[in-house]
């Protein structure tokens, strides 16, 4: 289970996942500015509260630290 503290609002980055396979649709310009914020730079890690992903996916979940 993905796990986002902040319920989804794009503002705590714990739900991040790397996407193994699979297109998680476009990235937002909040969960850009999040991802800059965190220093996410790596295209696979995305947060799964923003994905809106029109296939299966397959991932692994980024557990928190």
């Amino acid at each position: 289970m993905i796990t986002a503290l902040c319920g989804g609002c794009c503002i705590c980055g714990t739900c991040r996942v790397r996407v193994l396979d699979g297109d998680p649709g476009p990235m937002g310009p909040d969960e850009a500015h999040l991802r800059w914020q965190l220093a996410i730079t790596d295209p696979a890690i995305r947060l799964a509260c923003q994905m809106r992903p029109g296939c299966r996916l397959r991932v692994d979940i980024i557990q928190p630290e």
